[in-house]
């Protein structure tokens, strides 16, 4: 495909809760304890804290590159932000420019799992 006839980006909006929702199937926020009722205080400095990131004007942005590398076929790496600052994916072994591959084979777990419902 002739990268001219390509579209230079693909925007999507929506609502807060919706960021919110692919916040969490990315693992941005995960963390290492589940929150109970029982361990709010253990839980004080928490990552999920949709009161520090769930900021009503957020955002998400993927940018995906694709790399020739010495006249082989070119190789797809991905590159997440959160507000305009990079985010590293749980699981990509490349940080921060994840392959494309990767991404793929690690969240169509996590998407199926959360389509399900």
């Amino acid at each position: 495909m002739d990268p001219s006839s390509r579209p230079a980006g693909t925007f999507y909006f929506g609502h807060l809760s919706a960021v919110v929702m692919l916040y969490t199937t990315l693992g941005l926020f995960e963390d290492s304890t589940p929150l109970l009722y029982d361990n709010f205080e253990e839980s004080a400095n928490r990552n999920y804290r949709t009161s520090v990131w769930g900021s009503f004007s957020g955002n998400a942005e993927f940018v995906l590159y694709e790399c020739d590398e010495d006249g082989e076929e070119p190789t797809r790496r991905l590159l997440a932000m959160r507000n305009e600052r990079q985010v590293n994916l749980l699981g990509c072994e490349e940080q921060p420019l994840c392959s494309w591959e990767q991404f793929l084979s690690l969240y169509q777990v996590r998407y199926t799992v959360y389509t399900v419902y």
